[in-house]
């Protein structure tokens, strides 16, 4: 009986040691993990910094007169389809409708459908 007991001992002193390493491994996996997501979480945020500079710098803003010029429209077409949500409208001042270049030239191809 003596015997047994100190086998199992042995047993479940091995089974801790080894729950320790485990326990370790997981800990250093996780801190590796976290400092990845870390440097991640960075170069995401300097990218979308980046980005938001750049698309700031490039925007250029059309009156709803050439908007309907550049596309060829009517007046009362550019209002139907603000209405139905295919030309957004950037931006308004003192009641003029002002739509983002980038809108307009995706719009003009998807309604004459142009090739890209």
């Amino acid at each position: 009986m003596k015997r047994t007991l100190m086998a199992i001992c042995r047993y479940l002193i091995r089974i801790i040691r080894l729950l320790h390493e485990l326990k370790f491994q997981l800990y250093h996996r996780e801190a590796e993990t976290m400092r990845i997501l870390s440097a991640l979480r960075k170069e995401y945020a300097d990218l979308k910094h980046y980005l938001s500079d750049q698309t700031a710098v490039e925007t250029v803003y059309r009156d709803a007169e050439y908007a309907m010029e550049f596309i060829g429209i009517s007046e009362s077409t550019l209002a139907r389809h603000q209405r139905k949500g295919d030309l957004a409208v950037a931006k308004m001042d003192k009641g003029k409708r002002y739509f983002r270049q980038q809108d307009l030239e995706r719009f003009k191809k998807e309604y004459w459908n142009l090739p890209d």
